[in-house]
């Protein structure tokens, strides 16, 4: 039989991703995540010799919505990234 191991392409620099997202390694592949706080934005054609678009992360404001924030409705909320 065949061995097959995966290449960690977030550990190697070879994944793409933007500077605003976080690689995720899986098996076979990976995933640019936005990090807590932040959602996903445009997506920018590749500046890279991968050719692949890539997805931007831009901060999230948890005060648009009273859903994603804690402050109490009388309170005035601060975005703080």
């Amino acid at each position: 039989g065949s061995n097959c191991t995966d290449v960690d392409e977030c550990a190697g620099g070879t994944d793409g991703c933007h500077d605003t997202t976080v690689c995720v390694n899986t098996y076979g592949g990976f995933e640019c995540t936005c990090p807590v706080g932040f959602t996903e934005g445009q997506t920018i054609a590749s500046d890279d010799s991968t050719g692949r678009s890539r997805k931007k992360c831009v901060s999230l404001n948890e005060c648009s919505d009273p859903e994603l924030n804690n402050c109490h409705e009388k309170a005035f909320c601060v975005d703080t990234e």
